[in-house]
């Protein structure tokens, strides 16, 4: 029986090496690793099971231990994750939140985790919570199998539930041969998903050409699909062959086919359903190709206006696989940045940036202002905002990433505004303490520090490179209290700072 293009849309599915779920795995609370110091950690889950009342859970850097098929399982181990824990403990129908201290560094969908919080459990069956652990470290706790899938699986990356349901739609259609229509957004990876049915299909030894119809100029349609024989037409001073010929033996990928021509639509239904194309000027000929199409337009409603045959929507929409948008799996966000930083600082000779474990360069702050972002342009779009990240990078000032994100139009200082300038004075009357610079500001902490980061004039002691404190130190003659005024951060911060880094205060 043909897989129904729902099937399973709705599932949280933990799948084998090659895709298929296991219903026999148990399915229950999880805390999956979104971003760690560590690439290779990315991905890898612990299992809470049902996580009965009385019997709390303890999230720190020791425990518990976090298991996955791209490394050995062990803790969170990360320096910037405190050995105080975070406890979890099931009550009625929600889930509550404990800091085992209240110095504990933690912050819950990007809000900070001052006391216990109870979430409803809808919200964690939803979604999801992501939980931020120190500077580095970014866990999403939610439904799951236990057994954590790879998060890359045939050139796609995501552990979602929509991505796991489509890798299983994917396994099921990918041994025939019904031709398959694609349904997403702009920059969803709809090709990716064409060339893994490619892969997973009856002929992955042979051709797959992927044509964009919409580069195609309608006069010649015909000819670049089904080829032509010399003189056919002006300029042709040779015979071509066209996609289909030399798709033969394998799979032609079709994107934007609601840009085909009326005109050549018959000649395109007619390969569809018999494997028969008639190049212009030659006779008739049988190809055997996998017909995959894909497009971002409602064709439903072309149709309904008469700009696509009705016959050649069946047609094509064989089985129907919808690839779900970046904001409907907002979780998989994490590992597709990381992946194509991995790539961008690569190809810029920056490849340590994300391998230095002892100073993490992509942090939980960057990651979620990305998280709460419109999402544009999905996958293709994050994949461009990371190129521009790692453009940015080569500034050896930066202990960070930068955030290149849009920022908002600065607040003038109107009566008190959060203006630079004012924060400026502000920090300076209170010595730079921040949290006496928010109660003077009269916003809380968490929201001076945002607009600290977002600024180009304001920075924080934590956020401070080796370098660039020595060079500060270095024009104080070796005065950090100097060093610390000539930064515009406070001398505690400064030396706390120094002491992570593992710099020695002269």
């Amino acid at each position: 029986m043909s897989p129904s293009p729902d099937d399973s849309a709705t599932l949280d599915l933990s799948l084998c090496d090659d895709g298929r779920s296991d219903s026999a795995r148990e399915v229950g609370l999880a805390l999956t690793v979104l971003l760690h110091p560590e690439g290779r950690r990315l991905g890898q889950r612990a299992a809470l099971g049902a996580l009965a009342p009385g019997a709390p859970v303890e999230i720190s850097r020791t425990t518990p231990v976090f298991a996955g098929p791209q490394a050995p399982s062990l803790p969170l181990s990360v320096k910037s994750v405190s050995r105080r824990p975070l406890w979890l403990e099931r009550r009625g129908d929600g889930l509550r939140l404990s800091p085992g201290d209240a110095r504990l560094k933690v912050r819950v969908d990007g809000a900070p985790l001052s006391g216990p919080t109870t979430l409803p459990m809808q919200r964690i069956d939803g979604e999801g919570v992501f939980i931020e652990l120190g500077a580095s470290v970014l866990l999403w706790l939610h439904r799951a199998a236990r057994q954590a899938p790879a998060p890359s699986w045939r050139g796609m990356i995501g552990l979602t539930p929509p991505m796991l349901a489509l890798r299983e739609q994917l396994v099921r259609l990918g041994p025939t041969r019904v031709p398959a229509l694609i349904l997403g957004e702009s920059g969803v990876g709809k090709e990716r998903v064409a060339s893994a049915l490619h892969a997973l299909g009856p002929t992955p030894e042979g051709p797959f050409l992927a044509v964009n119809i919409a580069a195609i100029p309608k006069a010649l349609a015909a000819s670049t699909l089904f080829g032509h024989a010399r003189g056919a037409f002006t300029g042709a001073t040779q015979a071509g062959q066209g996609w289909f010929e030399q798709a033969d033996g394998g799979t032609l990928f079709l994107d934007e086919i609601g840009d085909l021509p009326l005109a050549v639509q018959p000649q395109l239904l007619r390969a569809a359903e018999s494997g028969e194309i008639q190049p212009v000027g030659r006779s008739a000929r049988r190809v055997r190709v996998r017909l995959i199409s894909a497009t971002d337009t409602d064709l439903d409603a072309q149709v309904a206006r008469g700009a696509f045959r009705e016959a050649l929507y069946h047609r094509l929409a064989g089985a129907t696989v919808r690839v779900p948008p970046l904001r409907e799996r907002r979780a998989d966000v994490p590992l597709l940045l990381h992946h194509f930083l991995s790539v961008a600082l690569a190809e810029q000779g920056f490849d340590a940036r994300l391998a230095d474990v002892e100073r993490p360069w992509l942090r939980t702050g960057l990651v979620w202002s990305i998280l709460q972002s419109p999402l544009r342009g999905n996958v293709r779009g994050l994949q461009h905002l990371a190129a521009r990240i790692a453009l940015h990078s080569g500034d050896a000032e930066r202990a960070a990433a930068p955030d290149p994100l849009p920022r908002p139009e600065p607040v003038e200082d109107r009566g008190g505004g959060l203006s630079d300038a004012r924060i400026r004075s502000v920090l300076a009357e209170h010595e730079h303490n921040i949290t006496a610079t928010a109660r003077a500001l009269g916003v809380a902490r968490s929201t001076l520090i945002t607009h600290i980061r977002r600024s180009d004039t304001l920075q924080l002691a934590g956020d401070l490179s080796a370098e660039a404190i020595e060079a500060a130190r270095a024009a104080a003659g070796g005065s950090t209290e100097a060093a610390a005024e000539a930064l515009a951060v406070s001398h505690h911060g400064l030396k706390m700072r120094m002491s992570q880094l593992g710099m020695v205060e002269g």
